[in-house]
C-alpha cells in the first residue's frame, strides 16, 4: 500500500471560489484530522472496489431551456454512472461524468418568480392600451409615441420576467454534500426538466443499492469521488475542502 498522503494540508487548501453550498465547518480541518485514527483517514490512491469505466448506456435523454438557450444532455449508465453534456448556445460547455451511488437521493428544489417585471410588464401594456385607445379618439397626436415607448417596455420587461423566472434541481454528493448536478428550466421546458429528475433519482437508488461497500470503504471511496471532481471542474476546491472535511467527521 502506498504512502499515504497528507491528508490535513490537502483538505485545507482554499480558493477565492464562492461555493453554493450553505454548510460550514465547525473545526478547523486539522483538528478533526488529528482526531481521527489514522487508519480511518487514509485516502490515498487506492482502488477499492473501483466500479470501472461505463460502457453500457441504458436510456438517453434531452431537453433545451430555450429562454436560457442551455441544451442538457444526460447519458445513464447500467454500471450505475450519468453522463452530463450541456450546450450553451451550441457550445458544448459542460461534459463529464459523475458516480451515482455517492450522490444523495433527493434533490433541492428552488423556484424563482420574478413578479416585479411581471407587475411592470402588465403596468406597462395597461398604459399603452389606454394612450392609444385616447390617441384613436383625435386626442393630442403626441399619445402615440407615448403608446409606443409604454408598449415596448411593457414587451421587454416580461421578456425578464421569463428570462428570471425558473426553476432547478440540484444534487448533492451524499456525505459532503458537494453540488455536481442542477438541471434549471425556464417558461417551455419545466414539464420536460421536471421528467429528468425523477430519472436521476432513480439511477441513484439503483446505484446505491448495487454497491456492496461498508461504511468506512464507502467513506474513503466517496473522498476520492470528491478529488476526481474538483479535478474534472464539477466542484471548486474550496467545494471539495468542505465536502472532505465533512467526510472526515463520520468516520466513527
Amino acid at each position: 500500500m502506498g504512502q499515504a498522503p497528507d491528508t490535513s494540508s490537502t483538505i485545507a487548501e482554499d480558493t477565492t471560489d464562492s461555493p453554493r453550498s450553505t454548510f460550514s465547518l465547525v473545526n478547523p480541518v486539522h483538528e478533526i484530522a488529528d482526531a481521527l485514527p489514522a487508519e480511518h483517514i487514509y485516502i490515498g490512491d487506492e482502488a477499492e472496489d473501483s466500479a470501472g469505466e461505463p460502457t453500457t448506456v441504458s436510456r438517453r435523454y434531452r431537453f433545451v431551456n430555450w429562454v436560457k438557450g442551455v441544451q442538457t444532455e444526460l447519458t445513464f449508465f447500467e454500471e450505475g454512472f450519468l453522463k452530463v453534456r450541456q450546450f450553451r448556445r451550441g457550445i458544448l460547455c459542460k461534459d463529464h461524468i459523475l458516480e451515482l451511488r455517492f450522490l444523495n437521493l433527493e434533490p433541492t428544489t428552488s423556484r424563482i418568480v420574478s413578479w416585479p417585471f411581471l407587475w411592470t410588464a402588465l403596468g406597462l401594456g395597461g398604459i399603452s392600451a389606454a394612450t392609444a385607445l385616447i390617441a384613436s379618439l383625435a386626442a393630442p397626436q403626441y399619445l402615440i409615441p407615448a403608446s409606443v415607448l409604454s408598449g415596448t417596455g411593457a414587451i421587454v420587461t416580461l421578456l425578464l420576467f421569463l428570462y428570471k423566472s425558473s426553476e432547478s434541481f440540484s444534487f448533492y454528493t451524499a456525505s459532503g454534500v458537494a453540488e455536481v448536478l442542477t438541471l434549471r428550466s425556464n417558461l417551455g421546458c419545466f414539464r420536460r426538466c421536471r421528467k429528468a429528475v425523477p430519472m436521476v433519482t432513480a439511477a441513484i437508488r439503483d446505484a446505491v443499492a448495487g454497491s456492496t461497500l461498508d461504511q468506512e470503504t464507502y467513506l474513503r471511496a466517496e473522498t476520492q469521488a470528491h478529488y476526481r471532481l474538483r479535478e474534472t471542474g464539477v466542484i471548486t476546491r474550496r467545494a471539495c475542502s468542505t465536502g472532505i472535511s465533512l467526510i472526515l467527521t463520520k468516520f466513527g
